[in-house]
């Protein structure tokens, strides 16, 4: 793979300060953070660093929204109206500068995240819509909500936390990941001239450690959202811990696909391997495992590695690619410890598993298959295009074998069978259970009620 060039800037950056109480300031203590471009490694743009002070002043107005009633005085479902079609009117510079910062495809940013972050929000105001104006008579605002954002599908989760906000009524402190702030900070913007109020929403550029840990902390936040990996996550509810904050964890992981051995597997071969489902998913999707019952491992497994080598690795600001690279660094070097230390647990790596490029953060589209069924393949929390195979006896070994883990993916079962595809979704841990193949049906929770359930406290009026 070449080295990438870019004769000028993709898209126009106008927002890299901190944004509190409705205005653009620099971080208090003047410290700023490089947000680099993940195909060729050159800084995009130099973005304000916040800490505890920001993130204090942050809380600060977005607890002075709160208490103002702001939700009260704007017709919330209007301002989400014209979020959307704010977006839709720049979806072509969102989505390449989505794209340019995270290392995203640009082909799936346009024709999946932006699409989905849209309908999200025209969903959201269908349902206030059907709830009524006054949403206050079944719900209140839990107040000040904290929202972690993660790296992959950064715009989205930035959509979806507006979205919850303003339907809930809260004030809001968002801090973007330190890898891709770009597009928060654009969209954030966008909702205050679609109507939001200033100090409804507030954004904190920075690093985890710093402001990111200031977020958890602090004092003056009643309720914490977390979007991003498993070990993150656990720091995070370690930090809130102290105030006894509530923080609902929406963790990444793999999406699941169980394939059984009647399926129609080109069809399900070509799907995992496209990656494409994750813009959909409500949640960070950072890849594919497989759990396929073992009379059909074998031929799976290879319709599945020849459509990973088939896929294009390059820019992601090309149309054509399928598969850009990793946001940063330490993904890359992750991914590929990842699949050092399966192999060297008894996994097979059979297809990919290595970086390419001379530049840039590029790894292989990589298959790896526990032969053994050990369960040392699976893998719910490593960023990147990597597809694992676990090959399993039957239905019952399968589902025991989902269950018994931590991570509440997004299941999809490929089989011919509907009786079949009804008992897996009655009986794997999972709120969204889907059948493979066109149109991917929904068999599952729906997903804006299970998103406001941390930011409201119900209300049943007698």
């Amino acid at each position: 793979m070449e080295a990438i060039r870019r004769p000028r800037k993709p898209a126009a950056v106008h927002q890299t300060d901190c944004f509190v109480d409705g205005l653009w300031t620099p971080a208090q203590s003047g410290g700023t953070l490089l947000t680099i471009d993940p195909a060729t490694e050159e800084v995009i743009a130099q973005v304000a660093s916040g800490d505890a002070a920001d993130i204090e002043a942050a809380a600060e107005a977005a607890r002075n929204a709160a208490r103002s009633d702001w939700s009260r005085g704007i017709d919330r479902r209007s301002v989400l109206t014209a979020l959307a079609e704010s977006i839709e009117a720049e979806i072509d510079d969102l989505s390449a500068l989505e794209s340019w910062d995270t290392g995203h495809p640009i082909r799936e940013v346009r024709s999946g995240d932006m699409p989905a972050a849209i309908e999200y929000l025209r969903r959201a105001a269908d349902y206030l819509n059907a709830i009524g104006v006054d949403t206050q008579s079944c719900f209140l605002p839990v107040g000040v909500a904290g929202f972690l954002l993660p790296t992959h599908h950064a715009a989205l989760a930035t959509v979806r936390s507006i979205a919850r906000a303003v339907v809930a009524g809260c004030g809001a402190v968002l801090k973007p990941s330190e890898h891709a702030p770009l597009a928060c900070l654009r969209l954030v913007r966008m909702a205050q001239k679609a109507g939001v109020p200033d100090g409804v929403l507030n954004v904190v550029p920075g690093t985890g450690a710093r402001a990111g840990r200031a977020l958890a902390k602090c004092c003056l936040v009643d309720s914490l959202v977390f979007q991003g990996r498993a070990a993150t996550g656990r720091e995070v509810c370690e930090a809130a811990s102290q105030n006894l904050t509530p923080v609902s964890l929406e963790l990444a992981g793999s999406e699941v696909h169980v394939v059984l051995r009647d399926a129609d597997l080109e069809e399900a071969a070509r799907d995992i391997a496209s990656f494409r489902h994750g813009a959909g998913a409500g949640r960070v999707v950072t890849g594919a495992c497989c759990l396929v019952e073992r009379p059909v491992q074998e031929a799976f497994c290879k319709l599945l590695s020849q459509g990973l080598n088939a896929l294009k690795v390059g820019d992601p600001l090309d149309p054509s690619v399928d598969v850009g690279p990793l946001a940063c660094e330490g993904d890359a070097v992750a991914f590929v410890q990842f699949t050092e230390r399966r192999m060297r647990e008894g996994a097979v790596c059979s297809a990919g598993g290595k970086r390419t490029g001379t530049r840039g953060f590029f790894v292989q589209p990589t298959l790896i298959t526990d032969n053994a069924g050990t369960g040392a393949a699976m893998a719910w929390d490593v960023a990147g295009p990597l597809c694992t195979l676990v090959p399993e006896s039957a239905e019952d070994a399968i589902v025991e074998r989902f269950n018994a883990q931590r991570c509440r993916s997004r299941v999809i079962v490929w089989t011919r069978d509907q009786a079949a595809a009804k008992r897996l979704a009655g009986s794997l841990k999972a709120a969204d259970v889907r059948a493979g193949g066109s149109g991917c049906r929904a068999m599952g929770a729906d997903v804006l009620a299970a998103d406001l359930q941390p930011l409201v406290v119900p209300k049943h009026v007698a």
